[in-house]
């Protein structure tokens, strides 16, 4: 990966000073053709060199501007593996301790050994939801099969989403479901929507010590709003933070992807997810359009 970096910031210098600093050099050259022209042909010619000029250097910035992208994701992926392999080596580590102590007879003792069972059970959770949620991105870009796509009551996929803190002592007293009644259903792959909800909840949940509030409501489709009482998202953040491998401020174990599957789940369902911010904390609004404006569009 250095290699990469140190290859884009010799190109970056090429374009500046085999491309950009010629074509600004044709701007003046071009200017003053046309300050001084006597013939007619001057004037067609100094706009010619114009015009090269301003080609040149549009391209030129365009092409800046691109590297510095690829750049920038690179080094987010280059972050990411970093990250992964920490995230992959502490549980591996945990296994390998546990294993070891069972191996070696130290846990001979009844309670000891459901101990040790636990841990392994929890740390291979673990291990599983880290591959899982780097392969569910890639999953969600695709077309979900028409098999899976089907009239769904929100509230029951909410539940669904939920149920997981509803088992864990820390999270269960912190989650509050609100749900206005009479909703309408949306068509939607139900696996992919559960997946948005619990992303956006536990995000919520990892980054704050606060009350959760999941709301349902109707406001020309059906919306899912996650509210947070966290410290507010800054500014320059909140326009990263749906990208792929951004992670929240604070030393929080993950990949930096669940946000990104959230408004991928809502995009593919012809929906929206949208943050808005204020001083009481966070709200994340998943919307989803009702039945009969799916079946309108797709039909």
């Amino acid at each position: 990966m250095p290699s990469f970096f140190h290859k884009l910031k010799v190109s970056l210098w090429l374009i500046l000073a085999m491309i950009l600093l010629p074509a600004l050099a044709s701007v003046s050259v071009g200017v003053l053709i046309l300050v001084f022209y006597r013939e007619a042909w001057d004037v067609a010619f100094g706009v010619l060199v114009l015009s090269f000029a301003m080609f040149s250097i549009v391209g030129s910035l365009t092409t800046v501007y691109l590297l510095r992208r690829s750049a920038h994701f690179a080094q987010l992926q280059s972050d990411l593996i970093a990250r992964i392999s920490h995230d992959f080596r502490s549980p591996l580590t945990s296994i390998r301790i546990t294993l070891d102590t069972i191996r070696s007879g130290r846990g001979r003792d009844p309670g000891d050994q459901e101990r040790c069972l636990e841990a392994l059970a929890a740390e291979s959770e673990r291990l599983e939801g880290l591959v899982e949620q780097v392969l569910t991105l890639r999953h969600m870009e695709r077309a979900a099969p028409a098999e899976t796509v089907r009239p769904q009551d929100v509230e029951v996929l909410v539940r669904e989403a939920l149920e997981p803190f509803s088992l864990d002592a820390e999270y269960m007293s912190r989650v509050v479901l609100v749900v206005e009644s009479d909703l309408p259903q949306v068509v939607a792959d139900s696996d992919a929507v559960v997946e948005a909800v619990r992303n956006l909840v536990e995000n919520a949940l990892k980054f704050g010590e606060g009350e959760v509030s999941v709301g349902l409501r109707y406001e020309g489709g059906v919306e899912i709003v996650v509210r947070d009482q966290n410290k507010p998202i800054p500014g320059e953040a909140q326009k990263r933070i749906f990208r792929r491998f951004e992670r929240g401020q604070g030393d929080k174990p993950g990949t930096g992807l669940g946000l990104a599957i959230a408004r991928q789940v809502a995009e593919n369902h012809g929906g929206d997810l949208s943050l808005s911010v204020s001083k009481a904390g966070n709200t994340f609004t998943l919307a989803l359009p009702k039945l009969v404006d799916q079946l309108r569009r797709t039909g």
